[in-house]
């Protein structure tokens, strides 16, 4: 067990300049995503059956069914993200899509956790895997304080955080890849809102087996539609979470903020190639994992 790692168990299509998330509606009529931007080739949809809907949850989904560099494709129901699981239901509980699962992995600080708990019925019967290190202020980039900068200067300053938030969070990572690939799965991967530190370790999971770029930068995205912020930021503002540097956030910069954007997930990305040549460079380098890890992610989650 690494350190800094608990483990709860249970008690017993034509290439494009447009940088945007536009929206559109499928042939079946259903909702869907259309993400086009430099280097993409084709539209990309992610498929309304990956959601599910809970009373209590919130950006509940499947991560799955996605191609690979290779040709191989993402299996399915094996990879599960949400925001926090404090409220669901007794229904959501019993729905047949969360059956499979059998860890939970929470990305949330020990404070988060403590606040807001997962309902103990959804999490008796699974593993949980928590940590404790990590940092989720962004009281260092005085830029999302100020009062008078245009939304362009906000947006870099998320960009800034998100480019370092690998580094902030190497610990979960390089603990939560290893349980993936020593096959605690199915696992659901969750933080507050599931948008940020759940984004980051789902988007460079991805990468590291070999799925198309446009495809994780599309299942990030995703989040803007399946987040009700006034609910989550309500709840966390009555339980004494969002704290002082939140509550300092100018407006415009908070907005920015919960966005999922593009440019945020893109910009972490870049700053790792930059620095390291590659995700998997980095997996190596930063987070201690060997060529055996990464080949046993790939045979766990990858079919054809």
């Amino acid at each position: 067990m690494e350190p800094g790692h608990r483990a709860m168990t249970p008690k017993s299509k034509g290439m494009t300049s447009h940088i945007g998330n536009p929206r559109l509606v499928d042939k079946r009529g259903a909702r869907a995503h259309l993400f086009v931007g430099y280097h993409m080739t084709e539209t990309v949809v992610i498929e309304e059956d990956r959601l599910v809907a809970l009373a209590g949850g919130q950006n509940f989904r499947e991560v799955g069914g996605y191609p690979a560099r290779d040709g191989r494709v993402l299996k399915r129901r094996l990879i599960w993200r949400s925001a926090r699981l404090d409220e669901l239901t007794s229904d959501d509980i019993r729905n047949e899509s969360l059956d499979a699962i059998s860890t939970i992995a929470d990305l949330r600080l020990a404070s988060e956790r403590a606040l807001h708990p997962t309902v103990p019925a959804f999490a008796e019967k699974r593993t949980t895997l928590v940590w404790d290190e990590g940092d989720i202020d962004l009281s260092g980039d005085q830029r999302l304080f100020a009062r008078d900068l245009k939304p362009d200067d906000y947006a870099e300053a998320v960009r800034h955080f998100y480019r370092s938030l690998a580094d902030r969070h190497a610990t979960h990572l390089a603990s939560l890849y290893r349980h993936i690939a020593a096959g605690s799965l199915p696992v659901l991967i969750h933080c507050s809102a599931g948008k940020d530190r759940t984004g980051i370790a789902i988007a460079l999971l991805l990468d590291l087996i070999g799925i198309r770029r446009e495809y994780i930068i599309a299942d990030y995205c995703k989040t803007a539609e399946l987040l009700d912020w006034k609910r989550l930021t309500a709840s966390a503002a009555a339980a004494g979470m969002q704290g002082k540097w939140m509550e300092r956030l100018a407006p415009d910069a908070l907005e920015i903020l919960m966005r999922a954007d593009r440019s945020y997930i893109e910009a972490a990305f870049r700053e790792l190639e930059w620095r390291h040549g590659s995700i998997s460079s980095f997996a190596k380098d930063v987070l201690g994992l060997s060529d055996s890890d990464l080949g046993r992610l790939q045979d766990n989650l990858l079919e054809g």
